[in-house]
């Protein structure tokens, strides 16, 4: 479908909403939280636009995933979790295949690596990591913070900003999140 055309883009999503429904509300938040951190970082227009089709497409990979597994509701296992782990290089080969998407699949493959060198799928560590997958990691995790979906509790305002503050320079790229703290409580200081 989208080597036929990007407009394709959201039919691709709504296939990956249709496996678990918690995707949909979680692909919207993250491309929303993304272009909050792309206003925070002051990316370049084009950076922008990389961030926000890699943010709608991050989780693509996940229509290979089995339902059960997916729609599971106790602890998952070491072997679910290692299915899991495979979707952002999934997504990422889904992209690499469509010539006007190529460019993003090393954002989308490398969302889950850590700024500590523990994450998948392949272990890289702070700069090595490219940029705008360091930006889609914390705009991923505080969409999963505070999103809702089956099995986990919505994180408050206060909490969210002291989570991130405790993953920055392990899980995530500190100057990042420092950003996006500021930002965050910038947004929440102005009147709405």
């Amino acid at each position: 479908m989208l080597n036929q055309s990007l407009e394709n883009i959201q039919p691709v999503v709504t296939a990956v909403s249709a496996k678990a429904a918690f995707f949909h509300n979680h692909t919207v938040l993250v491309e929303q939280t993304a272009m909050r951190l792309a206003d925070a970082l002051k990316l370049n227009e084009e950076d922008h636009e990389k961030l926000r089709l890699a943010a709608r497409l991050h989780d693509i990979g996940m229509v290979t995933m089995p339902d059960a597994v997916l729609n599971k509701q106790s602890t998952l296992t070491a072997e679910d979790w290692a299915l899991i782990r495979q979707h952002s290089a999934t997504s990422a080969g889904f992209l690499e295949r469509v010539s006007a998407l190529r460019h993003l699949a090393p954002i989308v493959r490398h969302h889950h690596e850590r700024y500590d060198g523990a994450g998948y799928p392949d272990g890289l560590k702070s700069e090595a990591i490219p940029y705008l997958a360091r930006v889609l990691a914390v705009a991923d995790t505080y969409a999963s913070m505070t999103g809702d979906w089956v099995g986990h509790k919505t994180v408050s305002p206060g909490q969210v900003k002291s989570k991130l503050a405790a993953a920055a320079g392990t899980q995530l790229d500190p100057q990042i999140v420092s950003a996006f703290v500021k930002y965050l409580d910038q947004d929440q200081a102005t009147p709405g």
